[in-house]
């Protein structure tokens, strides 16, 4: 509906009284439809730029620790400080490693972060996808490494090869343990911390990790939260201090 048209509908409804509060109606909608026009992305990706407005907002803070990651980090209920840092959660759905490596420096732009976490990968569990992956990954962490003194990556949590997302969105469940191979080794080459989510909750034996079989069941998310909040802790040298004042408490 265009602004016009609102204004008439607002006059009709018997909340514009006069020519001027109408002419100022529409002004006000021409306004606020210029502000959303603008967050809109070329792509046609309304959540994905929402979302990258909402995380600047948060970067605000000062030396925060970022969580950059997928629909699995966005929906994940991040503490709001680890370490005397803040956290901000950067999850964004439908991120993949291309398209992570391409948005980060702009995303983070004018920030210090005193760690990026990337927690990538899901998004290209598929033939498709784990093409390329290695090359697209280590571009990733080359960027990431310009903009903090610290990195850590998190593996890709197992894909239930039944689940109906799995095969509604051609998942191909094979392909993670590859992917976390190409991780890995990218870790290395950076020296980023490894937090191997995957591991840990393919270990906890729970009866359903996933609930379509790619997003975290309730269970599975605690711990994934678990594993990326000492992962934190642990990149961020923290668990030795906060060890030594317990002992010094005691």
């Amino acid at each position: 509906m265009g602004g016009v048209a609102i204004a008439v509908a607002l006059g009709a409804a018997g909340l514009v009284t006069s020519r001027d509060q109408l002419r100022k109606a529409k002004s006000d909608v021409v306004a606020l439809t210029n502000r959303l026009d603008r967050l809109k992305p070329a792509s046609g990706h309304e959540h994905s730029d929402v979302r990258q407005f909402m995380i600047r907002q948060e970067l605000q803070r000062v030396g925060p620790v970022v969580v950059l990651g997928d629909s699995i980090t966005e929906a994940a209920p991040l503490p709001k400080t680890i370490c005397g840092h803040a956290i901000v959660n950067a999850g964004i759905g439908g991120a993949d490693a291309n398209f992570a490596a391409k948005t980060i420096s702009a995303l983070l732009n004018g920030t210090s972060p005193a760690l990026i976490v990337l927690a990538l990968g899901t998004n290209d569990a598929h033939p498709e996808g784990d093409n390329g992956f290695a090359d697209r990954y280590d571009a990733l962490l080359k960027e990431a490494s310009a903009l903090s003194p610290r990195l850590a990556v998190v593996t890709v949590p197992s894909i239930a090869s039944d689940g109906p997302l799995t095969r509604a969105a051609g998942f191909d469940s094979s392909i993670v343990p590859d992917l976390n191979i190409k991780i890995e080794r990218a870790a290395g080459k950076y020296g980023a911390a490894v937090i191997d989510v995957r591991d840990a909750i393919d270990q906890a034996g729970l009866p359903a990790a996933t609930i379509d079989g790619v997003h975290l069941s309730s269970r599975a998310y605690d711990v994934w939260l678990t594993s990326v909040a000492g992962g934190i802790r642990k990149a961020m040298a923290c668990e030795a201090i906060t060890g030594a004042a317990l002992s010094t408490a005691r």
